[in-house]
């Protein structure tokens, strides 16, 4: 029987949270992807690295400057931010928020910086059968976060997504991957999603965590992880989000293949040229194949969708989402190109 302690309130229980988390980012930093892992792969050439490298490098040096010149209130926005990634990760790795045996990869800074992909999940059955391109992970079902702590942040977030990748016809991908059982992998194609829960939702599942796991000393953190996971709301939320951007980016990817209209639509929108060798289809089967083995780990799990849609009402990162993309994500509906001209998500 795990003990839940009362909540602490004002400074003492923020400074209890970021005490742990901040102790828990050093621990992911230390499993990151190395770039430099990468130099004897026939795939990379050193030239490559070091080009990358100098990228990340100066992407860091602008983040830095940024920094710089933020108020103290904007400095702890950006600080509240960076732990809400890590309380999630917590929770994906600890909390078993997508079954046991999840990979969890900490991905390489180029990829963090550049592809902008804070997480990657991969889960769910094995599935030796399915034919699939060499660049798309094999047998297994895999997911790219990015996180965010604010409703603006998911709106831009969501949007830079759908233009970047799904609109133009380019896949998500990360480009220095590493698997225990597959391997270092170049630009593996993988379904990415955007993540979130209001900063609220996000301290009180902490608090409830951290103080779950200061009095229960003797219970494991993987234990007590996955007990305050499952009672708290935050997960149904995630797991809505999740849900709903699958089917939504696999309906926009499988109309834009066969539909010049609303590809036409949607360029327009976004300002974005349209790629001359689209790969739309390719791109909705992966979301299509996520979309199908997420729904066999919800179902495993025995998820109540409708508890999950009723979680989502009060949030408004997720209300964010939902507004942008919920009048394309029923999984059974035969969109045509007329029910997005007018409905698209909004401009960013």
């Amino acid at each position: 029987m795990i003990e839940h302690a009362p909540q602490t309130s004002g400074a003492d229980r923020f400074e209890d949270i970021k005490k742990f988390f901040e102790d828990y980012i050093k621990v992911l930093e230390a499993k990151r992807i190395k770039l430099e892992s990468f130099r004897n792969d026939p795939r990379f050439s050193n030239e490559e690295i070091d080009r990358d490298l100098e990228k990340v490098a100066h992407l860091k040096q602008l983040f830095e400057e940024k920094l710089r010149r933020m108020s103290p209130e904007e400095l702890k926005a950006q600080e509240n931010g960076k732990i809400t990634e890590a309380i999630f990760t917590h929770s994906i790795i600890n909390g078993d928020m997508f079954g046991e045996g999840t990979e969890v990869i900490i991905p390489s800074q180029y990829d963090d910086f550049v592809r902008k992909v804070d997480l990657i999940v991969a889960a769910g059955p094995e599935d030796p059968n399915i034919e699939r391109p060499d660049n798309i992970r094999r047998n297994i079902f895999g997911l790219a976060f990015d996180f965010c702590s604010k409703a603006e942040d998911a709106s831009k977030k969501l949007g830079d997504t759908l233009r970047d990748s799904i609109v133009r016809g380019y896949s998500p991908s990360v480009k220095y991957g590493e698997f225990p059982d597959k391997g270092k992998t170049r630009n593996m194609w993988i379904a990415k999603v955007i993540i979130g829960a209001d900063g609220e939702a996000v301290a009180d599942f902490a608090d409830t965590l951290v103080n779950a796991i200061k009095s229960n000393p003797n219970v494991s953190i993987k234990e007590i992880a996955r007990d305050v996971l499952a009672k708290h709301p935050i997960k149904s939320i995630v797991l809505d989000e999740i849900m709903s951007q699958l089917i939504a980016f696999r309906n926009i990817a499988y109309l834009c293949d066969s539909s010049i209209p609303i590809r036409n639509q949607l360029a327009e929108e976004f300002k974005v040229e349209i790629s001359d060798n689209p790969k739309y289809r390719q791109i909705g089967a992966m979301y299509h194949r996520a979309y199908k083995l997420f729904s066999e780990i919800l179902e495993t799990q025995k998820i109540d969708i409708t508890k999950m849609e009723k979680s989502r009402r009060g949030d408004k990162i997720s209300s964010t989402i939902h507004s942008m993309i919920g009048h394309i994500s029923d999984p059974d509906k035969k969109y045509r190109p007329e029910d997005f001209l007018g409905r698209t998500v909004q401009k960013q």
